[in-house]
């Protein structure tokens, strides 16, 4: 016997209509019956199953995908409803009066869950609108050929996991819009993957990383452009390809290049575009590292300015040669201009960290020298940029926090600049052992020291400026507020043309053992900065204030004038008191502190500025007697009173009641107040020097 349906006379009219309209068949139930014991045929002019034993909700109607004139009907009996046999199926529209088509059966028994034989049942019926004769029940008791549908064409819409490129080109008869989840490059390293959709217009494209023989690299969430993507896989290998595509690509795409894994090259890489690198390793010696594994640069900054503007952070560079290798070097006078290298460290196993023009770069955070991977026997610099000859470049380059050390070439810098100043913030010179000086340059224009440390280098002088004899520029070499702690062997400064450079101190202080500069030839031609300098502090071994080491001054400013005021000059102003007792706790006041444009009498602006106080035992004020110096950094703004002891050197202890030893305070009349600490009980004696928005009354 066959099994088959037919459309109602009442149904076939309303089916019609909503397949013609695009709209939603009026099918809401679906009613089972047990034929009182029989297969009954299904009549057109039906209004009821013959014997009705259960009805629920159709779970889904919708055109079948072989025929627009098929509608695929369905509902789902629960397994807790049963007991009962299925020989006749009906549909019924939503108010559950009118018949829209009957189906006869294959008789089916719906069992209880006390039967022990429960299940959910889900039955499917076909019917054609045209009601042109009968055809077979699709039937699927349970849902066998439903889900075997469903996971074929799920399985289609999920995405496929491969383990690596290979097993990516092995995909067979791959379609338009196929969607593959590679997890990564190499099979078994799980880097380098992404999602790839599949592009039938470019099967015949392929770059090995964004697009390959129609696959196209999603960049699934943003993620970056990366070495492992670009072919690079962990390990002792040559990635000298992967990194010279890796460029290509982040260049030509204007994407962040991600160093993931270690590499190591044996090649160079050119620069000539805006490059943004970074490796995602930790912080400075536990950054990703880029090894040459040959004398080479590992890249090649290429002719002009092209590689402007380009990013370098959390990277090592480093030789496993320990010859010639160098980080960056330029060719055909290629530049790298308007540059950040930032947290990057220049291992001590390249012959250079730098040999290119450099102009307008920051350096955050770098450290050139401290750490070393392989032998170096030729020696180590940090920065070589001798620019092209008599050119503006390189200059205006800064360096902020940066470390130099452990340079054993003939110096740690060395460059050429025409105009535009260098500048070091807060950077650290220390323990080079350069051959020379630290710093040797032929510079016209500025360079100032900013902060920092210069400590313990075993090398003559820490800056050798050549001047520019041709033009005739005479550069300021300024110090500002550096600790210097036996900075070199000879001098910091040594000139070696007739066109001095000026040089200034200002706040430095430290243990200087050396001279502060060196003329080679001639005389210095400009005395008048060195004058100005103001509030440095230098202590040598024997504890005397102020020893610069043996140097020959010009008429008017003496060796002891400078000793006490260490290079104060003349001309600041400056204020003493004698003969201030204290008891042990006691506090006195030493002066007034105002504006320089007001009056004692009405001091009522706001000022702020640097304090020298230099404190003796006794009422006079006696060189070499137990003294003690302060830094002070005082401000008044808005009634609001702050003072900070910066620096201080002596006998500032209080073991003794002879040592000048104090803490300082500002009263709410501008007052400052100097409180004894420790056992310090005498007659002192103070000089204050100033400078700043600030006056001493």
């Amino acid at each position: 016997m066959s099994y088959y349906t037919k459309i109602t006379t009442a149904g076939l009219a309303a089916i019609t209509a909503a397949m013609n309209n695009s709209s939603k068949v009026p099918i809401t139930y679906m009613a089972f019956g047990d034929g009182n014991g029989y297969i009954p045929e299904p009549d057109e002019n039906a209004t009821s199953l013959v014997n009705e034993v259960y009805r629920v909700g159709v779970n889904k109607v919708e055109v079948h995908s072989k025929n627009p004139n098929w509608l695929v009907c369905e509902a789902i009996i629960p397994s807790a409803v049963g007991g009962f046999n299925i020989r006749e199926v009906a549909l019924y529209d939503s108010t559950g009066n009118t018949m829209l088509a009957i189906a006869s059966y294959p008789p089916t028994y719906k069992p209880t869950v006390e039967e022990g034989a429960a299940k959910i049942q889900t039955i499917r019926i076909v019917i054609q609108v045209d009601n042109s004769g009968h055809f077979e029940l699709i039937i699927d008791p349970d849902v066998v050929l439903a889900t075997n549908s469903f996971v074929l064409n799920l399985f289609k819409k999920t995405p496929k996991v491969v383990k690596s490129k290979e097993e990516l080109l092995s995909i067979e008869n791959p379609e338009h819009g196929d969607i593959v989840l590679m997890t990564s490059y190499y099979d078994g390293y799980y880097t380098g993957g992404d999602i790839f959709k599949y592009n039938l217009e470019k099967i015949q494209e392929n770059n090995a990383v964004t697009l390959i023989y129609g696959w196209e690299k999603q960049f699934f969430n943003n993620i970056d452009l990366t070495a492992s993507a670009c072919g690079a896989r962990p390990g002792n290998y040559d990635h000298t390809t992967a990194l010279q595509l890796g460029v290509s690509l982040a260049t030509s795409l204007k994407r962040k290049l991600i160093i993931d894994i270690d590499l190591r090259v044996s090649a160079s890489t050119d620069l000539n575009a805006t490059l943004n690198i970074e490796g995602n390793g930790g912080a400075v010696q536990y950054a990703r590292s880029i090894t040459a594994i040959a004398d080479i640069p590992i890249f090649n900054v290429k002719a002009g300015f092209s590689s402007e503007s380009s990013r370098f952070a959390h990277l090592i560079f480093k030789s496993s040669t320990g010859g010639t290798a160098t980080a960056f070097r330029s060719t055909d006078n290629g530049y790298l201009s308007q540059s950040t290298f930032d947290h990057c460290v220049f291992d001590r196993s390249l012959r250079y960290g730098i040999d290119a023009n450099i102009i307008l770069c920051d350096f955050q955070k770098c450290d050139f020298g401290s750490y070393q991977s392989a032998v170096n026997n030729v020696g180590f610099k940090a920065i070589r940029a001798l620019g092209i000859e008599r050119s503006q470049e390189p200059n205006a380059n800064s360096f902020y926090s940066c470390i130099f050390r452990n340079g054993n070439d003939n110096s740690m810098l060395e460059y050429d600049a025409y105009g535009a100043q260098w500048n070091f913030y807060a950077c650290d010179f220390e323990q080079n052992k350069c051959t020379d000086s630290i710093i040797i340059c032929e510079a016209s224009g500025p360079i100032n020291f900013f902060g920092g440390y210069i400590e313990a280098n075993n090398t003559p002088y820490f800056l050798k400026n050549y001047g520019n004899q041709t033009i005739g520029f005479i550069p300021l070499i300024k110090f500002d507020g550096v600790h210097l702690n036996n900075p070199c062997k000879i001098a910091l400064g040594k000139n070696n043309n007739d066109n001095y450079p000026k040089y200034k101190f200002e706040g430095c202080y430290g243990i200087l053992n050396c001279n502060l500069f060196e003329a080679s030839n001639g005389s210095f031609n400009d005395i008048s900065l060195l004058e100005a300098s103001e509030s440095c502090h230098f202590n040598v071994g024997n504890g005397s204030i102020g020893e610069i080491g043996s140097l020959t001054f010009p008429d008017g400013l003496t060796k002891n004038s400078v000793r006490a005021k260490n290079i104060y000059g003349k001309r600041l102003n400056h204020k003493k008191f004698i003969n201030k007792t204290f008891t042990a706790g006691s506090s006195n006041v030493i002066c007034s502190l105002g504006n320089p444009d007001s009056k004692p009498s009405s001091n009522t602006l706001d000022y702020g500025g640097r304090l020298t106080i230099q404190a003796f035992f006794g009422t006079n004020i006696a060189y070499g007697s137990s003294n003690a110096v302060y830094e002070l950094i005082v401000n008044s703004f808005a009634h609001t009173k702050n003072l900070s002891i910066i620096a201080s050197i002596g006998n500032v202890e209080g073991v003794t009641i002879t040592d000048p030893s104090f803490d300082f305070s500002i009263n709410e009349n501008n007052q400052l107040i100097a409180i004894a600490k420790g056992i310090t009980a005498s007659n002192f004696s103070f000089e204050v020097n100033w400078y700043g928005n600030v006056t001493v009354f």
